[in-house]
């Protein structure tokens, strides 16, 4: 059983932190820059929430970024990681890494 708990720990502290993956979530890099193509665009930030006909024959994509500020979404994983004694990474870890797609 000892074994187990280790290999769990082991593994979780190798993941990295989640407090540490909020803050890089959304970095600048993550973003395609101006004159990408709209297939580099939906790969990055995924499906829009609508595509609106621009009138030109052209589209324009509609995301909605959902996003905390960056120190209050670092503050709450390292509140809830001292609150359950670090089990907080057993979902904070998972969560971050599912928001990064």
């Amino acid at each position: 059983m000892r074994r187990l708990a280790g290999l769990v720990c082991l593994a979780v502290a190798s993941t990295g932190c989640a407090a540490k993956l909020s803050s890089a979530r959304f970095s600048d890099y993550a973003i395609p820059g101006r004159g990408a193509s709209r297939q580099t665009v939906h790969a990055t930030l995924g499906k829009p929430l609508e595509s609106i006909d621009d009138g030109r024959g052209g589209l324009t994509d509609v995301y909605r970024r959902f996003d905390m500020d960056d120190n209050t979404r670092w503050m709450s994983h390292t509140v809830l990681d001292m609150a359950t004694l670090g089990l907080w990474e057993l979902a904070g870890i998972p969560i971050e890494l599912v928001g990064r797609r």
